[in-house]
């Protein structure tokens, strides 16, 4: 043990600094070293331990990802967590809810079907087993537009799914993408709630 113990230190000291590997990660064969740029951030200083044609313009490509995690995580901090909501409009009576059910998106990307699971598994826990109005997917926390400025028409629906506050499997139902990210949440959730024994009275999905 005294052995291993010693012998750590004098491997971390032989490690090479950071900022000569990531330059070694860099060093892609057949790209040229102007070709491609790069900045490292400590998150808990916001000092740059990194960085290499740090100015030059490049095509971002799929890297677009990294300022836009960045900045997220500035604004919004490492601890913030996206919410989505199941209100109810009306009353509950018994294991009755007569009313709708509202599935409120605040812009979660990476909702899932085992996410709105969950849900539907907290409103059988409340005792509710019939529902007799409608389910409402709202995605009001976003304005309506589908898309962005800069997008490819070939990537709308294609590669980038519809822009909402309330997408589930990134807008993917029943194995198509639509273009009412809202609906299909609607619906897979009405779907999840019949899986759990959930009874709808009404049985086609909402949106406002």
């Amino acid at each position: 043990v005294v052995a291993c113990f010693l012998a750590a230190p004098a491997a971390e000291a032989a490690a090479p600094p950071l900022p000569v590997r990531l330059a070694k990660a860099l060093a892609v064969p057949h790209v040229a070293r102007a070709a491609s740029g790069a900045i490292a951030i400590d998150l808990t200083t916001y000092s740059v331990v990194y960085e290499r044609n740090a100015d030059v313009s490049l095509r971002p490509a799929s890297n677009e990802k990294l300022p836009v995690t960045f900045a997220a995580l500035r604004e919004l901090g490492p601890y913030y967590r996206f919410r989505t909501e199941v209100l109810g409009v009306g009353r509950q009576d018994g294991a009755v809810w007569d009313g709708d059910l509202v599935l409120k998106g605040y812009g979660d990307p990476t909702l899932t079907s085992l996410g709105l699971e969950r849900l539907a598994a907290q409103l059988k826990q409340q005792g509710i087993r019939t529902v007799t109005g409608r389910v409402i997917g709202d995605e009001s926390w976003f304005d309506s537009k589908r898309m962005v400025a800069g997008w490819l028409r070939g990537y709308y629906v294609n590669e980038s799914p519809p822009l909402s506050a309330l997408a589930v499997d990134r807008d993917r139902y029943h194995g198509l993408v639509g273009t009412m990210p809202p609906l299909s949440a609607a619906a897979r959730f009405q779907e999840l709630l019949h899986k759990r024994g959930a009874i709808l009275s009404y049985t086609d999905p909402h949106v406002p």
